[in-house]
């Protein structure tokens, strides 16, 4: 038998295991009729199968000192989980890069490697990057066939408490880190569901909800959820798992609890970590009830306090913005914030109502969600035909026009590249150089918008070059959905006097993420890149200092 050369991919297997594994690897079926061809083109990119893997992990150059490590913010060693799939130890693998990130499965579907991981790749000098995030979503998509094994727990530390705010990246990364080295945590979450923007706006057709659930699940210390033909076995770990849990330290989930004042939690906990994130519309401020006489944190449901203005009734009624944004017209039926339109599009898979003419306003990857997320309901609706109930009322059935003003150029846009070339695939006309100057309406509703050319002058505070208006440049592009998209900002509300940034954002240590005492901060709330894999690394940080501060040594 002739040998094999050394350092050369393993020649391809066949017989049963080698089946089941692409099968496994090649992209899950979909059910008729509930995905469109935008959400198919965006997934089919991603899908690494096991060959296919296999093949690309021989590509790693195994550096000694990996550059990709450093450039990853979750410090997920590379070229070792990349080693263990050219050997096919896809479950040692999966190991490696869960016991880093605890958000794996969403990383590998949203994390922007081209500025991270794969900008600081070797092998781009030779000929091009290795495919990082790909390899990294081929393996934590194997949960479904092996089996990782979680990370190894400290003894639970007695008579501390930890309260985290907020159930987004920053939160689970930061309960996974204090449940292993044994601390208590109560986690305090207003909405019905964890996950954070993952759960609530980001768009389905990025990553489907199971990948969130499956990283909570990991976060939180229960096993992760099999496929049917393993589901008796499943039932039979998860008890076992969740014992093992209890013994050693405790997670306390409180969904639909809102913390109304985060200075009164950091006196009845250890400490107090705050993740709640940022978002484009505030409601109104709940407030703080009076403590009880058992010594329980001040937290309230989520339901505000103060009665809702009429700008947010008309905005939970029309779908308008309810940010004071100084913009004419924006009270206009038609007009909506980019949070609340992607929130909507989510809990009505997409056949919600759509103008014909869509503009969103902004440069962001928020835009870039919402233009995404009006083609897909576009598509749903066409996809739906007039015998829907909609169109018997009047609605026009054809793809709507949807298009991004955005006032610099492509060069200043805040958004990653990759989602700006798959707007533009999926049809989204991107203007620059526009600045909106009023939202032009009819009887109430929207009927255009008027826009002023620009030109790029001296840089602003943001380092980028100034939008100046040209004069003499206005016109009305006609439009009938006008999506705002122009920024978010921290509900500041229970937040108390902690210490704000100029940008409006929460002043963490950035190597501790410590506000001050023994509050800390981290994700968007406290100026992270508005990134998953940014938010698990202040989740991280921030744990191992609240674990230092209470003397309490890393396993």
């Amino acid at each position: 038998m002739m040998a094999r050369r050394r350092g050369a991919p393993p020649p391809p297997r066949t017989g049963p295991r080698q089946d089941s594994r692409v099968q496994a690897g090649a992209k899950a079926p979909q059910r008729p009729g509930k995905q469109s061809a935008l959400s198919d083109t965006m997934r089919s990119e991603h899908a690494f199968t096991f060959s296919q893997a296999v093949s690309e992990a021989w590509r790693c150059l195994q550096c000694f000192d990996p550059p990709c490590t450093q450039a990853c913010p979750a410090g997920i060693v590379i070229p070792r989980f990349i080693r263990m799939i050219r050997s096919w130890n896809i479950e040692g693998a999966a190991e490696v890069v869960r016991s880093s990130n605890p958000m794996a499965m969403s990383c590998g579907l949203a994390c922007p490697d081209e500025q991270l991981c794969a900008s600081a790749c070797t092998r781009a000098e030779i000929d091009r990057p290795v495919e990082i995030r790909r390899l990294h979503q081929f393996v934590t998509e194997q949960s479904d066939v092996t089996r990782p094994r979680p990370p190894k727990v400290a003894p639970c530390v007695e008579g501390r408490r930890i309260a985290i705010v907020g159930a987004g990246p920053a939160g689970l990364a930061c309960a996974f880190e204090l449940r292993r080295v044994g601390l208590s945590v109560t986690l305090f979450e207003k909405r019905d569901r964890l996950g954070g923007v993952l759960s609530n706006t980001i768009p389905l057709y990025r990553f489907s909800e199971g990948a969130v659930l499956q990283d909570a699940r990991w976060s939180l210390g229960l096993p992760l959820r099999r496929s049917h033909s393993r589901a008796k076995k499943a039932r039979t770990d998860k008890s076992q798992a969740s014992a093992d849990v209890t013994l050693r330290a405790s997670v306390d989930v409180r969904l639909r609890t809102e913390a109304t004042d985060v200075e009164t939690l950091a006196k009845e906990f250890d400490a107090v970590f705050i993740a709640t994130g940022i978002s484009g519309s505030t409601s109104a401020a709940a407030a703080v009830k009076p403590g009880t006489a058992s010594g329980a944190p001040e937290v309230s449901p989520t339901s505000p306090a103060i009665p809702p203005t009429e700008l947010e009734t008309a905005s939970a009624r029309h779908g308008a913005v309810s940010l004071p944004l100084p913009l004419e017209g924006i009270h206009l039926k038609g007009v909506c914030a980019a949070e609340d339109f992607l929130e909507r599009c989510r809990r009505v898979r997409y056949r919600n109502t759509i103008g014909s003419d869509v503009v969103v306003i902004g440069g962001g990857n928020v835009a870039v969600d919402a233009a995404l997320a009006a083609v897909q309901c576009g598509e749903m609706r066409s996809a739906a035909g007039p015998l829907r109930a909609t169109a018997r009322r009047g609605q026009i059935t054809a793809k709507p026009r949807v298009h991004i003003l955005y006032r610099r150029t492509r060069a200043q846009m805040p958004a990653w590249e990759r989602e700006l070339q798959e707007a533009e695939c999926a049809g989204v006309v991107i203007h620059f150089l526009v600045s909106p100057v009023a939202l032009v309406g009819k009887r109430g509703r929207l009927t255009g918008i008027k826009l002023g050319k620009t030109t790029l002058g001296p840089e602003d505070a943001s380092g980028r070059p100034r939008p100046v208006p040209l004069p003499g440049s206005e016109f009305i592009m006609p439009c009938d959905q006008a999506i705002l998209a122009t920024g978010m900002r921290l509900d500041r509300g229970p937040l108390g006097t902690l210490p704000i940034t100029k940008h409006g954002l929460l002043r963490a240590n950035p190597r501790t993420r410590r506000v001050r005492g023994n509050i800390f901060a981290g994700g968007d709330a406290a100026g992270a890149e508005q990134s998953i894999v940014a938010a698990v690394r202040d989740g991280k940080l921030a744990a191992r200092a609240i674990a230092a501060s209470l003397g309490v040594k890393d396993v």
